[in-house]
């Protein structure tokens, strides 16, 4: 038996091109579940599901969010001045 499992999210109009998407193969049987997603919700399981695949670097761990804007205004500002050192 296939067991093939799949987590879509789409609009009611779109479920079935969704499905196929998905690589259920039309014709078959189906055990769907469903429910309303809020939009910035979605978006936030999207973004962490990639974050996932991703460990953290021991380094960066624990960092709060202010920590985390420091540092990353501080690697962009080292790539702005690597770039225009190379420009001269």
């Amino acid at each position: 038996m296939n067991r093939q499992q799949a987590t879509i999210e789409t609009t009611v109009e779109y479920a079935r091109e969704a499905l196929v998407r998905a690589g259920f193969r039309p014709g078959r049987t189906v055990r769907i579940s469903v429910e309303y997603t809020d939009a910035r919700d979605t978006e936030f399981h999207r973004l962490s599901a990639i974050l996932n695949q991703y460990p953290i670097d021991p380094e960066f761990q624990g960092m709060t969010e202010d920590n985390v804007t420091a540092y990353a205004c501080k690697v962009v500002d080292e790539v702005r001045q690597v770039r225009h050192d190379s420009t001269k």
